[in-house]
């Protein structure tokens, strides 16, 4: 599969390794064990991408010093409202959470993104109407770049274990 239809095939919420487009989810959901359910990812796991995300939103901040301090703060903030939305779904859609049906996964899921944007827009809100001075650009930008970094990485790293492999 090309580059390009692999990476839209994980969503910028990755949590881990399985990438959870509807259709996908159910087949791999439905392959697991229905008596004991199954986790989808490892608590570590979830940790590691989610600190990934706040160290990705610190580089940013430390690059955009360059441009002042205005878009510094303004990029990391940007940052961390994105790894903090990301982590607040980790916690509503993982931990400590089995599933033995695939489509009560797929509802929580649906539910904890809900919740996600909505709690985005608040910080988004809050950061705009509180924090002067402040960069708009370096804001979405920091935003974006931390949501766009961590599935290239994950993405990267599979494609480096595929190839230790043969």
């Amino acid at each position: 599969m090309p580059f390009s239809k692999k990476f839209m095939h994980l969503s910028f919420d990755l949590i881990g390794r399985t990438p959870y487009t509807p259709p996908t989810l159910l087949v791999r959901l439905s392959k697991g064990d229905r008596k004991t359910g199954m986790q989808l990812t490892g608590n570590n796991q979830i940790r590691t991408i989610v600190a990934l995300q706040a160290g990705a939103a610190v580089g940013i901040g430390l690059v955009l010093l360059v441009l002042g301090k205005t878009a510094a703060w303004s990029g990391l903030i940007g940052g961390l409202i994105a790894a903090l939305a990301n982590g607040f779904f980790a916690l509503r859609s993982f931990v400590h959470y089995r599933a033995q049906d695939p489509g009560k996964i797929a509802s929580r899921m649906l539910g904890a993104e809900i919740q996600k944007l909505v709690l985005t827009g608040l910080m988004f809100t809050m950061a705009i109407v509180t924090i002067s001075p402040l960069s708009i650009g370096a804001l979405l930008g920091g935003y974006l770049c931390v949501q766009v970094a961590v599935p290239l990485i994950v993405l990267v790293f599979q494609d480096r274990q595929k190839s230790l492999r043969f």
